[in-house]
């Protein structure tokens, strides 16, 4: 997708949040989890270790 959409601004920060609701879809989640700014951090952190 990087190819396509990586000059968005916000491409970067998005793509994790999004490949998380898609883990929540195939494990049959129906709503999509509330992304606090707590969430956030704690992704980021994960992420970038």
């Amino acid at each position: 997708m990087r190819p396509r959409y990586g000059q968005w601004p916000v491409f970067q920060h998005v793509m994790p949040f999004d490949v998380c609701r898609v883990i929540e879809e195939l494990e049959g989640g129906g709503e999509p989890s509330i992304w606090t700014d707590a969430r956030d951090r704690e992704l980021w952190r994960e992420l970038n270790g």
